[in-house]
């Protein structure tokens, strides 16, 4: 069994086994975490994905980390501040702006996108776990299929077969957002 220094070393030099390791161990403990701070289980787990990737994106500092649950944490706490801090200033944003057409529809344009984002991860939960686990790489985490393929120790093309399945389900979900809101629109401009 390798200490939490031995395994901090192999992912500052590049070994993704140990980082997906790591991430299944800390993971839900984080996303817990953020949920806490941000009361939102959807802005968490996102808050938790960006998290993970910036530490694989800056690996080479984990050689200096002597307590990973530490560092992690006090990483998440900067993003939540962050996070608040968006958010005062793009409440003050939306307060300035209102009123006028642009920011109506821009407004409009980020809640729309917000509600796809939670249909896409709500259907990505839904989904087989093993399928779960390579759309969330593939699509979230940005690896290659080769990539995941090394990582899972499975074939390239089952990879592929997991990321096209799970793509049809989401356009399925699209699909199906769009024609409610079609029926819902014609209801509303009926009355």
């Amino acid at each position: 069994m390798l200490t939490e220094r031995e395994i901090l070393a192999l992912i500052a030099r590049g070994d993704r086994r140990a980082f997906d390791w790591l991430f299944v161990q800390h993971q839900p403990r984080l996303v817990n975490f953020l949920t806490q701070l941000t009361g939102n289980p959807e802005v968490a787990a996102d808050m938790s994905q960006d998290i993970f990737l910036d530490i694989w994106k800056n690996r080479s500092r984990l050689d200096g980390v002597n307590n990973f649950q530490a560092y992690l944490f006090r990483i998440a706490r900067n993003t939540a501040y962050n996070y608040f801090d968006r958010l005062a200033v793009n409440d003050r944003f939306v307060n300035e702006s209102k009123y006028t057409t642009q920011s109506a529809q821009a407004e409009g344009e980020y809640l729309f996108a917000r509600q796809l984002m939670a249909l896409i991860r709500k259907t990505a939960d839904e989904m087989p776990p093993k399928r779960r686990k390579i759309f969330l790489m593939s699509r979230f985490l940005g690896f290659s299929n080769s990539e995941i393929a090394d990582m899972l120790g499975i074939d390239k093309r089952t990879v592929e077969n997991h990321i096209t399945n799970a793509l049809a389900t989401i356009r399925q979900m699209i699909k199906l957002l769009v024609f409610l809101c079609v029926c819902l629109s014609e209801l509303y401009f009926r009355v």
